[in-house]
């Protein structure tokens, strides 16, 4: 069973991953019931989500419950709940990007917020980099270290 943080990481990846590409075919679109204007208009919250989906590829990519069993419950606990809330986001963006109806209950939709949403997944992602960028948990490429030259000390 992995670990919950190795969990959320992985629902908030197939989330994003499941919206549609922007270069997705009208005929697509309406198949998945979107409007496409309203999903055009959505792009700055897409373009944030996809910003968290690159930075936590390497978690998902393979198991890092190991690693997470390190991270004390007051680290994981903000970390999972900003996972949840990109999750549902991108889980709710298909329905907030229904076609307008001419009867019968109006669809939910943005209303010009897109660009508040996308201010706000950026504040989550800025959570999620520094929450596990701090806790030492994504795989820094070693650089080799530059070795230092011993100077002579000069004796009076």
């Amino acid at each position: 069973m992995p670990h919950p943080l190795q969990a959320a990481i992985q629902d908030a990846c197939g989330a994003i991953r499941a919206l549609p590409p922007t270069d997705e075919t009208l005929q697509r679109m309406m198949e998945h019931n979107i409007d496409r204007g309203k999903y055009d208009k959505a792009l700055p919250i897409r373009q944030q989500l996809s910003s968290i989906s690159d930075f936590l590829a390497p978690f998902c990519e393979e198991d890092q419950s190991e690693r997470f069993e390190e991270i004390p419950s007051a680290v994981v606990g903000p970390i999972i709940a900003a996972l949840d809330q990109v999750t549902t986001i991108a889980n709710l963006m298909p329905q907030m990007c229904r076609p307008d109806v001419t009867s019968g209950p109006v669809p939910p939709s943005y209303q010009g917020g897109e660009q508040g949403i996308a201010r706000h997944v950026e504040t989550l992602h800025g959570r999620l980099f520094l929450a596990l960028n701090i806790s030492s948990l994504r795989r820094r490429p070693q650089l080799p270290r530059k070795r230092r030259r011993a100077t002579p000390i000069l004796l009076k």
